[in-house]
């Protein structure tokens, strides 16, 4: 049987269900069931990547359940009881710079190599008016981490931006691009939100 795979979305009620991350988190009828005595004999938490086997579902319309958990985030679950939580892990200064200059007459990235320069873990924050290139910035963040170092893995989430600036990223920077447009509610900003920071 071919395995399901998805990011475990939990829902206040105790069960969760496994989102497509092509589809921007959205439900669908493929998304698959997890009930809350997996959630709770494996201590799963929203954001891991699951993947295993269906079960049969007894109905027409009902949802197809999790029967069986093969990996979680790639790895065995063997794995992922031994990986210490990210919060209980030792925080340090970076170590290691990330590269942002793409070529030799790149003026952008050279600026921040020189005067902001970026460690790896490193948290930052752009301030900027409206109109200023901000946008441009983070698209030029993005393409260089994806170029000067192809073992890391980059997310993208836009929250409260116009659709055009989505479809923007989504052409011009080959990486996950979730968003929660303009036109969306409150709570799917906030829900939007949740589920990539614990991703």
């Amino acid at each position: 049987m071919e395995l399901v795979k998805g990011i475990l979305e939990l829902h206040q009620k105790g069960f969760g269900l496994l989102r497509n991350p092509a589809n921007n988190f959205n439900p669908t009828p493929q998304d698959v069931y997890v009930s809350p005595s997996f959630i709770q004999k494996l201590r799963l938490k929203p954001g891991l990547e699951i993947e295993g086997r269906p079960g049969e579902t007894k109905e027409q319309n009902q949802m197809v359940p999790l029967a069986e958990i093969v990996h979680i985030n790639g790895g065995s679950v063997d794995e992922y009881f031994k990986t210490p939580a990210l919060r209980k892990r030792v925080v340090i200064d970076p170590l290691e710079q990330l590269t942002m200059k793409q070529h030799p007459r790149d003026k952008t990235g050279s600026v921040i190599d020189i005067l902001t320069p970026i460690g790896k873990g490193q948290r930052g924050l752009i301030v900027s008016p409206p109109k200023a290139g901000k946008t441009i910035i983070l698209k030029h963040l993005a393409n260089s981490v994806l170029m000067n170092h192809p073992d890391m893995h980059v997310m993208i989430l836009l929250v409260d931006e116009r659709p055009e600036e989505v479809t923007d990223f989504k052409r011009n920077v080959n990486c996950e691009v979730f968003h929660s447009d303009v036109d969306e509610s409150i709570e799917n900003h906030i829900r939007m939100t949740e589920l990539v920071l614990e991703r």
